[in-house]
Order: C-alpha cells, then sequence, then structure tokens
C-alpha cells in the first residue's frame, strides 16, 4: 500500500460507531504514521509532537480537534443509526457488570461502574423497565447517554452549532456504509491499494434485551436521541452528496462481495463506476 504523503487525517472517533474498524484500516494504509486514541498520549504528555503523523484518531470533539491542528489537516468523521448506537453504548456499560468482565470493570471510572451495576436490575425487554432506567440516570446526573453523538460536533448538546461544524469536517460517514465511505475516502486521498471492505472488529453481541425494532422500546429511548436523529440524517445526506458530486469514482471489490454502494440506483448515476 502506498499513502499520499500530501495529506494527513484525523479520525474523530465517535464511539460504537466503527471506530476501531476505521483505525485497523487506516493503520494498515499508514503502517509506520499513524496514532490512535490519541486522547490517551495527550492526558500523559502535554507537548506530543504530532506533526510526524500521517493519521491520529482520537475520542475528541470537533472544536477540541480544531483547536489541537493546523488546518492542513482535514477531518474525519463516522455516526450511527441512533436507536442502534444508543443501544450498544447502553450494553457495553451493561456488559461491565458481567462476571468475565471483572478485570475490565476496575478500569472504569466510579460513575460508569455503578451505573453498570445497577443496570442489572432492570429488564431491558420491557418498555416500563427503560424508562425507569433513564429516570434512574437523570436522578444519578449522568447526561452522557442523551445525544452523545451530537456532543462530538458541539460539546453543548447545541444541534445547529453542531450542523455547522459538519459542514467543516471533509468526510462524513456512517457505520451502516462504512465499506462505501473508506472506499470513498481512499479514492479522494489518492490511495493505491486493493479495497477489501472494512476490518469488523469490537463487536458486543449481548442486548440484554434490547429490541430496537419493538414500537415502545423506540418510544421510550427518543428522548436520549432525538438531536442525534437529526445529525445523523444529515451525515447521511452528505455521504451521499459526497459520493454523487465524484466523478471517475471506482474501488476494487472481492467477487461475491456487496455492492460498494448498498443502494444501486446511486451507483447508476456515478460516471465511470468499476465494480470487480
Amino acid at each position: 500500500m502506498k499513502k499520499n504523503t500530501k495529506t494527513r487525517l484525523f479520525y474523530i472517533h465517535t464511539p460504537k460507531t466503527g471506530g476501531t474498524s476505521v483505525n485497523q484500516y487506516f493503520m494498515k494504509v499508514y503502517p509506520e504514521t499513524a496514532l490512535v486514541h490519541v486522547e490517551a498520549d495527550l492526558k500523559k504528555e502535554t507537548n506530543l509532537d504530532l506533526s510526524k503523523y500521517d493519521f491520529i484518531s482520537g475520542h475528541l470533539t470537533f472544536p477540541a480537534v480544531s483547536s489541537l491542528l493546523d488546518p492542513s489537516w482535514r477531518k474525519m468523521v463516522t455516526f450511527r443509526e441512533p436507536y442502534s448506537f444508543v443501544v450498544s453504548h447502553m450494553c457495553w456499560i451493561r456488559r461491565l457488570a458481567d462476571e468475565d468482565q471483572r478485570e475490565n470493570f476496575q478500569k472504569h471510572p466510579e460513575n460508569i461502574q455503578k451505573i453498570a451495576v445497577k443496570m442489572k436490575e432492570f429488564d431491558f425487554s420491557i418498555a416500563g423497565d427503560i424508562r425507569s432506567f433513564i429516570s434512574w440516570l437523570e436522578e444519578f446526573g449522568f447526561s452522557y447517554l442523551h445525544n452523545t453523538q451530537t456532543i462530538f460536533m458541539s460539546p453543548k448538546k447545541n444541534i445547529k452549532r453542531a450542523l455547522l461544524n459538519l459542514d467543516s469536517v471533509e468526510f462524513v460517514g456512517t457505520l451502516e456504509r462504512l465499506d462505501d465511505f473508506l472506499a470513498y475516502v481512499s479514492y479522494k486521498l489518492s490511495l493505491e491499494l486493493t479495497f477489501h471492505g472494512a476490518p469488523i472488529a469490537n463487536v458486543n453481541r449481548r442486548n440484554y434485551g434490547f429490541n430496537i425494532d419493538d414500537t415502545e422500546t423506540r418510544k421510550e429511548l427518543y428522548p436520549l436521541i432525538k438531536k442525534d436523529i437529526v445529525l445523523y440524517d444529515a451525515a447521511l445526506k452528505r455521504l451521499d452528496k459526497d459520493i454523487l458530486s465524484c466523478k471517475g469514482f471506482s474501488v476494487e471489490l472481492p467477487l461475491g462481495k456487496k455492492t460498494f454502494l448498498h443502494n444501486l440506483r446511486l451507483m447508476e448515476k456515478i460516471k465511470n463506476f468499476k465494480f470487480y
């Protein structure tokens, strides 16, 4: 793989949106000049030299990244369907209270530990229990599960500001269309590679009773994600717009792989698109 040395990329790693897969992909593209989880390094070293990297990833907000880097860096971010996102996030916290997670449990802040333990008292297949848990969260004073994706664009959860900041991000993608997104970014950065799809990583298979297809469940979860829904819709439209405006877009995929674009009608609109 050969990288384009003229472009440096910062990935705003919104949790639970395919970030581990994105990191693994670009660590292969930039094997010697990639730095992931930069937020941890910044806590240890205030004078961290970022100039020697071509790809950096971290759980940092848009304002934090903008203040940290010079304008030559391009920014990238991914989002996730909001109902799936908030359930994944809650299941991640709940899993910390499982018996096989004792060591991992101890690594997390006390408030996360308390929430994980408290979650064991609820049956999340019951809408009333979801409502009771959210009420308990509010009483506990923990608001991080409320519109978490919006936080990464606007820490104060101002949706207008979040949308404005989104417009300033060069590459906007979603977990649900991660292959589409990474193929598009690779093309725009002139990366010479054979694209075989994003690696699948860091997947929690346990849902603890949550069913996002259930109408009552979605009704109870909605207050946690109403701003995220607006942001996600904007991200989807942005990704479609970026792909459709890209002339001569081609990507190599192995035979048998799902089509690079999930929507065949979009594919027909892209001139010179080649599917292998």
